[in-house]
């Protein structure tokens, strides 16, 4: 039987395939109070405004012009975006959006920068019918509080202004609270780190009495939190091997990628020469650096086949650019402005470098109701630069059995593909079976249940030694700063077989550089292994969606199955309705379909720092499924903007039509399990769907052969996105997005591929075979 692999296929919709978005209508929710139980709460926030008003910091912080940051806590349902809209319209008292932030779950930060403001409040608190959505929302008024953590000794703290969301405000509030720290005679620095953003401050060597001056002062009401300053830390241990050093030979007329290493630096080594850019960068001497860390890791990254003799990423090479932004390599610390000003010189510094390693950790874990400022600056660096970002997701060296601490602060980095650590080898003793977490690895979900790590790969396993307490390693194969063969263990060194194979990926195949597809390939090829046996919550928070594949399986498909590629945008008001999804027929077997859906879609979201959990802003919502025919639409109704739609119609990528006993028996489920992510504002999802494991109602009403196959794509914004823009005068922009959707032939006919392609033809959907760059030989 022929088994020739075949090109990934890159599609695009077709004209008729953008429809207009159709605006809903109704009558008023069942949520809304009325009648007397809507005065009475409207009453209860009358005297809770009241009480904002009378507190002795509004005459203060109305002396030096700092304007009162009302903290608004809400119904915990009313985050919903139609919610939103009438609470921020109540809440707005001049020409633009109040709303600076978002505290936790559900408590918005809102600007009041004059006592009549205030009084504004209180007059449509006691028009309550005319504001009964937001008054059904609003749970309570106070003064917002900065965060505070103080310590008994003498350290270093960081203090964040708050975030107004305009570069002038937050210019005019750091003068102020310049001048205040100036005038307390402290040690301090400042910076921002995002653009536009708001001041932070590193005071040095502070202690808690200055800190209790410090918060009595007007000035602390610019404050979001004061707390002591992030540190980060490298940890990576080597044991000694004593395998030969391997070499990959280097092309000359080949252009390769390259993979920048944000570390300790890397070694001067032979093996390493051909692959190393010349140019480095470093704002360190080089007796302050140590170089182990950064060897180890460019060397799993370039070398991490051959150094185990196994196929998991690919062999190819690509350049090294050495950026080593910690000093001193093992068990150093570094504070977390200071790494941040260095990552930021090295992204600028090397602009034609797309992936990045970074394989270090912050010590602290992240917080589940926001995301750190560290991950923000990841995330404007990618979003600005047009670069991915290859990010460990910590360890935990202290680690039990079978218990696992939250990933570090930076690894919920949404755009970010975070990895995790599996165990390659199990020896007598080792607490992780193969394929497994290894015993240190950290786990998700992030923030607003984010999944994080994106994905996992090996990284060792290790036991403790109950007589000494000491961690007993079976490592993975790295080169040392020495040139010689070492163990080791970690995230570190799993992060670098992702951020290689990322390279290897980009410099296979003839397309100008695409982190959204890179990052969708990858994640979509990951499989959790067959003796994996987590729960579901366990297997997704501590491996992602799994092992990324190697190159060769990752660019091809094999005649039984088709795997289609859009790279679009999603502009404003419009989606994407395919209505002659181009499914094969040979999939129909005795009356229905059968086969197997994996699909990936990863978009570029819009960010707003400022909005904690909401961090993202942006959402694009993906169905696929059947449906029993076309309708004729009546174009004369007001909310009819589209002339066909689909009747009948079914999402597969639902739980709802999943058999459960059927899953306990797929063998498909035992690797992969049916992936169903509805996360909203999430920009990852990844959805599989096995019909084989569909209950029986389901297979009748939904897999018929006479079903027709739709796709559904359609952008959704945050209300706080939309008037930051209708502020600005300026058009939303459209969500940039790569989905992968594979569709496989559980029965193995040979011939899925060559029957899609056909039907593509036949619906007039323009398409190419993904091409592959012919300097680079990719074996199949």
């Amino acid at each position: 039987m022929n088994r020739v692999k075949r090109p990934l296929t890159l599609i695009r919709p077709r004209e008729e395939d953008y429809h207009r978005i159709e605006g809903g209508g109704g009558e008023k929710p069942k949520w809304v109070l009325t009648g007397e139980e809507l005065l009475d709460k409207a009453v209860k926030l009358q005297k809770s405004l009241r009480l904002v008003v009378n507190e002795e910091r509004i005459k203060a912080y109305a002396l030096i012009q700092v304007s009162h940051i009302l903290k608004v806590c809400l119904d915990s349902s009313a985050t919903a975006k139609t919610r939103r809209v009438h609470i921020v319209e109540f809440l707005q008292t001049k020409n633009r959006n109040p709303v600076i932030g978002l505290k936790g779950h559900d408590a918005l930060l809102v600007e009041v920068d004059s006592l009549p403001q205030f009084e504004i409040l209180e007059e449509r608190l006691k028009n309550a019918e005319d504001f009964s959505r937001a008054i059904s929302c609003i749970e309570s008024f106070s003064l917002y509080d900065p965060q505070v953590e103080i310590l008994e000794q003498d350290v270093f703290y960081k203090i964040k202004l708050l975030d107004f969301g305009d570069h002038n405000i937050n210019e005019r509030n750091a003068e102020k609270m310049t001048l205040m720290l100036k005038a307390h005679e402290l040690d301090f620095s400042g910076t921002t780190y995002l653009e536009g953003g708001p001041m932070i401050y590193k005071l040095k060597n502070i202690g808690a009495a200055q800190i209790e001056d410090l918060r009595n002062t007007p000035e602390f009401g610019l404050v979001e939190e004061l707390v002591p300053m992030p540190s980060f830390s490298i940890e990576l241990d080597s044991f000694r091997s004593t395998q030969p050093v391997p070499s990959i030979h280097r092309d000359p007329d080949v252009h390769y990628a390259k993979l920048g290493v944000l570390d300790t630096g890397i070694a001067e080594l032979e093996s390493f020469k051909p692959w190393m850019v010349e140019r480095r960068f470093s704002q360190y001497i080089l007796d302050s650096l140590d170089f182990g860390h950064g060897t180890q890791v460019a060397s799993v990254a370039l070398f991490g086949d051959l150094l185990e003799g196994t196929d998991w990423v690919g062999s190819d090479g690509f350049e090294l650019v050495d950026c080593a932004v910690i000093p001193n390599g093992h068990n150093t610390q570094i504070d977390e402005d200071e790494l941040i000003l260095n990552i930021k010189e090295a992204v600028t510094m090397f602009s034609d470098v797309q992936i990045w390693n970074m394989s270090f950790s912050l010590m602290d874990t992240f917080c589940p109701d926001a995301y750190s400022d560290f991950a923000k600056v990841l995330d404007e660096l990618q979003t600005k630069n047009d670069i991915l970002i290859c990010k460990s997701c910590g360890n935990d060296f202290k680690f039990e059995k079978d218990k696992h601490k939250p990933i570090t602060q930076g690894s919920e980095s949404v755009m970010c593909i975070t990895v995790g650590s599996v165990a390659h080898k199990q020896r007598d003793g080792d607490y992780s079976m193969i394929g497994h977490p290894s015993p240190f690895t950290r786990k998700g979900p992030g923030p607003n249940f984010l999944i994080k790590p994106d994905v996992s790969h090996y990284g060792g396993n290790a036991r403790i030694d109950p007589q000494s307490q000491t961690v007993i390693p079976t490592g993975v194969s790295v080169i040392s700063k020495n040139g010689a063969i070492e163990s080791t263990v970690g995230s570190s060194v799993s992060t670098p077989r992702v951020s290689g194979l990322a390279c290897r990926l980009t410099q296979s195949m003839d397309l100008s550089f695409e982190p959204l597809l890179i990052k969708a390939l990858i994640i979509h090829s990951a499989q959790y292994p067959a003796s994996l046996k987590l729960s579901d919550p366990d297997r997704v928070n501590l491996c992602g969606y799994g092992i990324p594949s190697s190159i060769q399986d990752i660019l091809h498909d094999s005649p039984d199955e088709i795997t289609l590629i859009i790279r679009a945008a999603l502009v404003n008001g419009k989606k994407v309705e395919i209505l002659d999804f181009p499914m094969p027929e040979c999939l129909i077997e005795n009356g229905f379909y059968r086969g197997q859906i994996t699909a990936t879609l990863v978009h570029k979201p819009l960010i707003d720092p400022s909005q904690g959990l909401e961090f993202c802003q942006s959402e694009i919502e993906l169905q696929f499924g059947s449906y029993s025919y076309k309708q004729q639409r009546d174009m004369g109704k007001s909310n009819v903007l589209n002339p066909i739609g689909r009747l009948g119609s079914k999402n597969v990528f639902t739980d709802s039509v999943i058999s459960r006993r059927a899953m306990q028996y797929s063998h498909h489920f035992a690797t992969e399990r049916a992936l169903v992510y509805r996360g909203k504002y999430h920009p990852v999802k990844k959805y599989v769907a096995d019909f084989d494991t569909f209950t029986a109602v389901s297979k009748q009403r939904y897999l018929g052969q006479k079903r027709s196959w739709y796709l559904h794509l359609q952008g959704l914004y945050r209300d706080q996105i939309t008037r930051k823009y209708r502020d600005m005068e300026k058009e939303l922009p459209p969500l940039e997005y790569c989905l992968v959707l594979t569709i496989k032939d559980p029965s193995e006919k040979n011939r899925l591929n060559d029957e899609a392609i056909q039907k593509l033809d036949y619906y007039n959907f323009w398409h190419q075979s993904l091409q592959l760059s012919s300097e680079i030989q990719i074996s199949v």
